[in-house]
């Protein structure tokens, strides 16, 4: 399964069309918001995408955390406070996020497969090795607002284990 994999939104809405613009070549069949969308017309043109949608919140989304709840309802996306999970099939359980150190944790947990993050607006990716010798994807798709890079996101497929970043 292909999963793109936004965050940091910041209701840059020019900048995210260009990113979604730039996705549907790779044809995700799920979209993961890492929070910080700030406004409920994120979750809205998201969902016109007519994919699975999950997003939980982050630190600037507090303060319209019910407005999104409501948003996810109404469009029929899955709402996270903090810790999402995303379940594509065989390949192992999903964890989302916005902290850095919640996912890291998550990571560690050995739940997961993989686990994304958002908040540095940085991208980054790394793999975690377990006590068990297993590896767990741990990665930033960096941001749609642009604060340090041009806007950008990752689709990560799930069969292959590989990210291709947009």
């Amino acid at each position: 399964m292909k999963l793109a994999v936004l965050s940091d939104i910041h209701d840059q809405r020019e900048h995210l069309e260009g990113v979604l613009e730039r996705l549907a070549s790779l044809e995700p069949e799920a979209l993961i918001l890492c929070g910080d969308l700030t406004r409920p017309a994120v979750v809205e043109r998201c969902a016109r995408l007519r994919i699975p949608l999950a997003f939980c919140l982050g630190n600037c989304d507090l303060p319209r955390a019910e407005a999104l709840e409501d948003a996810a309802l109404v469009h029929g996306a899955r709402f996270f406070r903090e810790l999402g999970r995303f379940n594509p099939g065989e390949q192992g359980a999903i964890a989302f996020c916005h902290f850095p150190a919640l996912a890291r944790n998550a990571a560690a947990s050995g739940n997961y497969s993989a686990v994304f993050f958002g908040h540095t607006h940085r991208r980054a990716w790394e793999k975690v090795r377990l006590d068990s010798g297993a590896e767990v994807l741990l990665a930033n798709p960096g941001d749609i607002e642009g604060r340090y890079a041009a806007p950008g996101g990752l689709v990560y497929d799930t069969v292959a284990d590989a990210l291709t970043w947009v």
